[in-house]
C-alpha cells in the first residue's frame, strides 16, 4: 500500500502504478521471509486494475448480456437478485453463487485449471520453475479473454472526484457570483462564459449534460478535456460504476458500445500519448466515436483506477537460495483501495486452496443456505452479518459549501487530506447529503465504497 500510495500522480495521469516482484520481510536463522507478487493479467502484470472491470453493483441486465459471457435470462436474474432479493450491494463477485443458475465455473472458468500450487512440493519460486505458482498463475491468466466472471466484474468500481492536478473538482452545486467570475476568468480565460452557462444551468445531472452544453455552445473539442476534468456534477467525494477505457477488456467495453468501436478502443490504447491517456475525451479526438456517442458515454467512463487486485505468495526460503521456492507458502488475494487519502485493504482472502474450495462449492446442493461458508468468499466468517457499505471508507467532512467556502483563509480537513485533494478553487470537500436512514450518500446504498476495513485501522470491521 505504501508503494502504491507514493504513485498517486501516476494514477491521476491515467497510468498504471508499478510494484516490485518480491519484498523481503525478515531474515533470521538462515531463513528469509519473502512476499512474491504473482502475475494476474494476460500481459503478466502484477496488478489488476478493478476500474477496468464492470461494476456489478451499477451495471444493468442489458449491459451484462452484451458482454457475451452471460445469457440474457441469467443477466436479468442477477440484477433482480441484486435489486429485489439481496437488499444491499454485492460485497463480492462470488456472491453470485447465491443466484440460481450461476456456477463456480461461470465465475472462475474451468476448475481443473484453477490450481495455483505445485501438487508435489507446494513450491513457489516466482522464477519460472515448472510447477511453481508464478508459472501456474502466468498460465492461468495467459489467455486474452476473461476466463470467467471474476475476470470481468468487480464491486470496487469507484474513484475520488479529483482533477488531474490532484485538487478536488469544482462541483456544479454552487451559486455563481461576481467573485467567481473573476476567479474563473483567471482559471479558464475565454471559456469563463461557457463555465458560467454550465454551472448556472438547471438541467445538468451528469457529464452527458455537460457535453450537451459544450456542443450547444460550440466549444472546441480540444478544450473539452480541461472543462470535463475541472467540473463535476457529482454531489459527493466519489464517482461510482465508471469503466476505465484505458484498461478495460474488449468484453467489458461491450457494455458501452458496439463491437467494432470496442475493438478500436482496445487497439488505439497502444500508442496513446500521456496527454491523451489522462482524459476520457480521447476516443472522440481519435475519431473512434462522434460527439453524440461521446455524450452518451461520458458519464460511464473514466481513465483512472484507484482500486487494485493482486495475488501474493508469502513464505520462507533458505538464506543461501533467495530465488528458490518458498517453503509452505500462503497465497492471498488482496484488493487495495487508494480512493481516499489514506490507503486501505478493502478485501483479503486466503486462496492457497482455492481450487479445492471451488470444487466443493460446485458439488453443493443448489438449495443450500446462502450463509454456507463455501458459497461466499467475502471476508466475513459464515453467519456474520454482511458488511454495511455505508460504514466503509472515510466520512466526508462538510456539507456542500456555499461560494465563500471555496476561498477559505485556511484549508478544511486534515493536513494529509488537503495535501491530497484540495477543492479547486479552495479547500472544502463537499459531503453527500444524508438520506432518510442517516447514512451518508445517495438514496441507494450502492453509492458507497465497498470493503471490510476502514481507513487507517484494519481491526475495525464494518
Amino acid at each position: 500500500m505504501g508503494r502504491l500510495d507514493e504513485q498517486r500522480d501516476t494514477l491521476l495521469r491515467g497510468e498504471l502504478p508499478e510494484l516490485d516482484m518480491q519484498y523481503e520481510v525478515y531474515e533470521a536463522a538462515g531463513r528469509i521471509g519473502l512476499v512474491r507478487l504473482l502475475p494476474i493479467t494476460p500481459l503478466g502484470d502484477l496488478l489488476a486494475p478493478e476500474a477496468g472491470k464492470i461494476d456489478l453493483n451499477h451495471v444493468d441486465a442489458d449491459g451484462l448480456a452484451r458482454t457475451g459471457m452471460i445469457e440474457e435470462e441469467l443477466s436479468e436474474a442477477i440484477i433482480a437478485y441484486r435489486d429485489q432479493t439481496l437488499g444491499r450491494p454485492f460485497q463480492s463477485v462470488t456472491e453470485l453463487l447465491d443466484v440460481e443458475g450461476v456456477t463456480p465455473e461461470m465465475i472462475y472458468g474451468p476448475l481443473d485449471e484453477l490450481t495455483v500450487m505445485d501438487e508435489m512440493t507446494g513450491g513457489t519460486g516466482g522464477n519460472g520453475r515448472e510447477g511453481d505458482p508464478g508459472r501456474r498463475m502466468a498460465m492461468l491468466f495467459a489467455q486474452p479473454t476473461p476466463r470467467g466472471l471474476a475476470d470481468l466484474l468487480t464491486v470496487y468500481g469507484y474513484e475520488p472526484v479529483l482533477q488531474q492536478s490532484g485538487d478536488y473538482c469544482i462541483p456544479l452545486a454552487i451559486a455563481w457570483t461576481d467573485d467567481l467570475t473573476s476567479r474563473f476568468e483567471e482559471r479558464f480565460g475565454d471559456l469563463v462564459e461557457d463555465v458560467r452557462a454550465i454551472i448556472t444551468s438547471e438541467n445538468v445531472s451528469d457529464e452527458s449534460d455537460v457535453v450537451r452544453l459544450l456542443r450547444e455552445r460550440a466549444v472546441p473539442v480540444e478544450r473539452w478535456p480541461e472543462l470535463l476534468d475541472s467540473l463535476s456534477p457529482e454531489p459527493g467525494e466519489y464517482r461510482f460504476g465508471r469503466l476505465d477505457i484505458n484498461t478495460a477488456s474488449y468484453e467489458a467495453l461491450l457494455t458501452l458500445t458496439e463491437p467494432d468501436i470496442a475493438r478500436q478502443i482496445v487497439n488505439a490504447r497502444e500508442d496513446l500519448s500521456r496527454e491523451e491517456r489522462a482524459t476520457i475525451v480521447w476516443p472522440l479526438t481519435r475519431g473512434i466515436i462522434d460527439e453524440e456517442a461521446f455524450e452518451t458515454m461520458a458519464p460511464k467512463i473514466t481513465t483512472r483506477c484507484y482500486t487494485y487486485r493482486l495475488w501474493i505468495a508469502a513464505g520462507e526460503v533458505d538464506a543461501d537460495d533467495e530465488d528458490g521456492p518458498l517453503k509452505h507458502p500462503l497465497i492471498c488475494e488482496i484488493v487495495i483501495d487508494l480512493a481516499a487519502s489514506t490507503p486501505r485493504v478493502a478485501y483479503l482472502r486466503d486462496v492457497t486452496m482455492l481450487q479445492i474450495a471451488a470444487l466443493l462449492a460446485a458439488d453443493l446442493s443448489p438449495d443450500l443456505s446462502p450463509e454456507a461458508p463455501l458459497r461466499r468468499d467475502d471476508p466475513e466468517e459464515a453467519g456474520d452479518e454482511p458488511a454495511d457499505p455505508g460504514q466503509s471508507g472515510n466520512t466526508p467532512t462538510s456539507d456542500i459549501p456555499a461560494e465563500s467556502d471555496f476561498f477559505p483563509d485556511d484549508s478544511l480537513g486534515t493536513e494529509s487530506d488537503n495535501e491530497q485533494r484540495q477543492a479547486l478553487p479552495g479547500g472544502a470537500v463537499p459531503e453527500q447529503p444524508a438520506n432518510e436512514s442517516g447514512t451518508k450518500g445517495s438514496d441507494s446504498s450502492r453509492s458507497q465504497r465497498i470493503g471490510r476495513w476502514k481507513n487507517g485501522n484494519a481491526s475495525e470491521s464494518s
